[in-house]
């Protein structure tokens, strides 16, 4: 058995105008993971508007109500795992972020406008118990929702009510 014979450095290598070693045509240039001479990979398609549109208004429609992955994923004919990325892609954050808007949007409404404890408050606008809205609340309106009420009823109470935030 012989084995295979290898090139010199001098066949692989040549010197250019400033006398570094550069690699000649005969060599291997790029490294064997190169994506040279390929199409870079494809971002995956986008959620087509008329889904997009579908779930907002599921989302918006039964906000109070646990919209899952695969009830949305259906509602745009995807499955959920296809779904879940082109929705990432289209509108920057998962469905849950989505889901959480309109909820909060109808807490505040609650809470200015009714005297409701903030456990039934937050029943109505779709949370489980008001430890689930006492914990999102802050990230959104960054004060808790009985702070927010007191200022509410007393604007003298010294707590600035900031508009709804995007969570981070």
């Amino acid at each position: 058995m012989t084995l295979p014979a290898f090139s010199s450095s001098s066949e692989l290598y040549g010197k250019d105008a400033l006398g570094s070693y550069v690699p000649t045509a005969g060599s291997r240039s790029t490294p064997r993971n190169s994506t040279q001479g390929r199409s870079p990979p494809r971002p995956p398609a986008a959620l087509p508007p008329e889904a997009e549109r579908r779930c907002g208004e599921m989302m918006q429609a039964q906000f109070s109500d646990d919209i899952g992955l695969d009830e949305l994923a259906a509602e745009a004919k995807l499955s959920p795992l296809p779904f879940a990325r082109k929705f990432m892609q289209n509108l920057n954050g998962p469905p849950l972020v989505y889901q959480t808007r309109p909820r909060m949007e109808k807490a505040c409404e609650l809470r200015q406008h009714t005297e409701l404890p903030v456990t039934e408050m937050a029943l109505e606008a779709g949370y489980s118990s008001n430890q689930s809205l006492a914990r999102i609340f802050p990230k959104h309106r960054r004060i808790s929702p009985s702070d927010d009420r007191l200022t509410v009823r007393d604007p003298a109470h010294g707590v600035s009510v900031p508009t709804l935030a995007t969570p981070q």
